[in-house]
Parts: C-alpha cells; sequence; structure tokens
C-alpha cells in the first residue's frame, strides 16, 4: 500500500540555473570547452523542468553586465533585461519561484583600494559608495519586476559565497575582513530593497560549514534582520558520518540557537554530494544515486517543511 510521506514545501526541490538553459535567447557552453557557443534548447528545457516538479530556481543577477558610469554619482542602464524578464514571467506562469542573487560589482563602483580587491576582478570587490550600490540594487528590481508586478515570485540572496574567490579574492578564504565588508553589503542591500519591496524576502550568506567566520559574523549581526539563511552543503566524501545532510543541518541549527537566530527558514542553494570525478563517470552511477536520494530523505524526515534543496546545478 501507498504510504503518505507528510506534507513538504512546495519550493523544496530546486536547482541553479545561472539565468542559462531556461532563459529565451540564452546562449550556453554545450560542449564543456568553456567557451559559450551555442543556442539553449528552450523548449527542451523548460519542458524538463515543469516534468520534474521543481518549484524553485537560482539565478545570478549580474548586475555589472547592465549599468555603466554616470556623472556625479549617477549610473547608466545599458544593458538588457528582456531576457530575464521573460524568464521571470514563465515562472509566474508556473508557480516556481526564483531566488534570485544579487551579485556582483559593477567594475566601475569598486573599491580598488581594499586590501584583497584585485583590479583585474573589481566584480568581486566592494563598492566605494554603498548608496550607489543600493540605487543599483533597486534599478535592477524595479526593471524586472516590472515596478513589483512579480516581486512575489523573487526571494533575493546577497551576493555568493563570500568567503570563497568571489568577494576579495586575494584574501585568504573566509578571512575575517570578508566578513566585515559581506555585513556592509548585505546591510545596505536589505535595507535598502526592504524599504522598496518590504514583501520581498532577503537572506544569506550563502555560507558553507568549513567558513565558520562567515557564519558566525552573519548570524551575529543580522538575526533579526534575515527572512532565510542560505547555506552551500556541498560533500565530495558523503560517506563518512560527519559529513552527512543531517549532521550538517544540525550544525547550522545548533549554531542559529546560539546566536537567537530564527532560522525556521533554510534553503540550501547550492548543494552535491560528489565532485564531478564522482557525479559524471558511469563507474560512479551507484553510488551518487544512492547518495543523493539519502541526502534528500535525511531532510524530507526530519524538516520536510523548513529546508528547500536547491541543487548544483540544472546543467553541466
Amino acid at each position: 500500500p501507498e504510504q503518505e510521506i507528510g506534507i513538504i514545501r512546495p519550493d523544496f526541490y530546486g536547482a541553479n540555473t545561472h539565468g542559462a538553459w531556461l532563459g529565451d535567447g540564452t546562449m550556453i557552453d554545450a560542449n564543456g570547452d568553456g567557451t559559450v557557443e551555442t543556442a539553449s534548447d528552450l523548449t527542451w528545457h523548460r519542458k524538463a523542468w515543469l516534468d520534474s516538479g521543481m518549484k524553485i530556481m537560482r539565478w545570478d543577477a549580474n548586475l555589472g553586465a547592465y549599468y555603466a558610469n554616470g556623472t556625479n554619482g549617477s549610473f547608466i542602464f545599458d544593458g538588457n533585461l528582456t531576457n530575464r524578464i521573460n524568464q521571470l514571467k514563465w515562472a509566474h506562469d508556473n508557480e516556481i519561484k526564483v531566488l534570485l542573487i544579487i551579485n556582483y560589482m559593477v567594475p566601475w563602483l569598486a573599491d580598488t583600494s581594499i586590501q584583497g580587491c584585485n583590479s583585474n576582478q573589481r566584480e568581486y570587490c566592494p563598492p566605494y559608495d554603498y548608496k550607489v550600490w543600493s540605487e543599483i540594487v533597486i534599478d535592477y528590481l524595479n526593471r524586472l519586476t516590472e515596478n513589483g508586478t512579480y516581486t512575489n515570485d523573487i526571494d533575493a540572496e546577497v551576493w555568493n559565497e563570500p568567503y570563497n574567490i568571489f568577494l576579495l579574492p586575494y584574501l585568504s578564504y573566509d578571512d575575517w575582513n570578508k566578513s566585515y565588508y559581506y555585513n556592509l553589503i548585505y546591510n545596505v542591500t536589505y535595507t535598502s530593497v526592504k524599504s522598496k519591496y518590504p514583501q520581498l524576502l532577503i537572506g544569506g550568506p550563502a555560507g558553507f560549514y568549513s567558513a565558520p567566520n562567515i557564519l558566525n559574523s552573519f548570524l551575529g549581526n543580522f538575526s533579526d534582520n534575515m527572512d532565510f539563511i542560505s547555506v552551500h552543503p556541498y560533500m565530495d566524501k558523503y560517506e563518512s558520518i560527519s559529513d552527512g545532510m543531517y549532521n550538517k543541518t544540525i550544525s547550522l541549527f545548533n549554531l542559529c540557537s546560539l546566536y537567537n537566530a530564527n532560522c525556521s527558514r533554510v534553503i540550501n542553494s547550492e548543494w552535491n554530494i560528489g565532485n564531478y570525478i564522482i557525479k559524471n563517470t558511469s563507474s560512479n552511477i551507484s553510488r551518487y544515486s544512492t547518495n543523493m536520494a539519502l541526502s534528500y530523505s535525511e531532510i524530507l524526515n526530519n524538516w520536510p517543511t523548513n529546508v528547500s534543496m536547491v541543487l548544483y546545478q540544472w546543467s553541466e
């Protein structure tokens, strides 16, 4: 006889897309050689996504691709959001939530005087003017959501893996200064977005369990100013009990309790149980599929209404 497994979140299952594959006009790297050369088969990908039943997709805002420097602290929108707007409308029509990563820095706005900022990678630097940054974020959201029409279809995640190379890449992994500048970016982003779109849910820090500085600093400073916490529980050696999805989640909740933070909403905004060697070799199919199922079951059996599992990634 069939057994009911219980109630789960509508957006429990999801995947990263980086805005690709499911957007009209998207070009992709079809053969993995690092060159974007092939149009995404939009019809195939959208049908496959709907067939999967997944209800949350994550993509990057990539703010730096859309804004040019103006005069006297102003900026000029010089991009084209038609693809992203159409994708958001498609998500809306199919009751799919978009987890939008508010990233990365507009290159001309980067503060290259900060230690760890690489002038050749300005997109991974903090801004020299946080007011201009916040204004760009709001302008982008206004355009993407058509002045708030589709705001309820979005949750916003501030930045991606700030402990890693994506913020001040010349500093060491999880350096405390990364936490300091991430908190500045998060605070001004959260405040400005909430002032314009209070219904839009915002969280961070896209953290990792082996990067305690970012997680502790975020929870210590924003326990009352987050709608969710996002983490990336990758597990290349899943068989080790210390690396299990269950134990990682328990560890997160213990940390939340330490800071009296409301972590009733958790988004595993990137996760997987194996590196590319495990995932992409036929000899490891059984190992990979078994441990994927185990990861899902550990969350389903314990926190089915609290957690979203956003797999990295939809296609490679």
